[in-house]
């Protein structure tokens, strides 16, 4: 179930109405589980200086989960402001964005 809607699935992070087609390179609209899939499509944003490019239609959670960052331990900040975790799934990411992303270590 989509922990957005409760009306769909939820796969790699997206909420099922943004759910992107990284799950295939078709450029066309189809279906995967009666889920619609947008285009693949790519936005540029800034990733901790290095430009990325990302699929379009992620949030703060989805993306995350494609740059392959495990969420439990990082702060992140979007365009010079943090986002609290609550807010990861909302907050969409746009092009031209910046974000830095910043790692807990423990240790001493």
């Amino acid at each position: 179930m989509c922990r957005n809607c409760e009306a769909g699935t939820i796969l790699l992070g997206y909420h099922c109405r943004e759910l992107i087609a990284v799950l295939s390179s078709s450029q066309t609209d189809t279906f995967y589980n009666g889920v619609e899939r947008m285009s693949d499509t790519s936005i540029q944003i800034t990733v901790n200086g290095e430009s990325r490019d990302v699929p379009e239609g992620l949030f703060v959670e989805s993306l995350l989960q494609f740059l392959k960052i495990d969420p439990s331990r990082v702060a992140v900040e979007h365009n010079r402001e943090i986002v609290r975790k609550a807010a990861w799934a909302n907050t969409r990411v746009n092009s031209k964005d910046q974000f830095e992303i910043v790692w807990f270590v423990g240790g001493g």
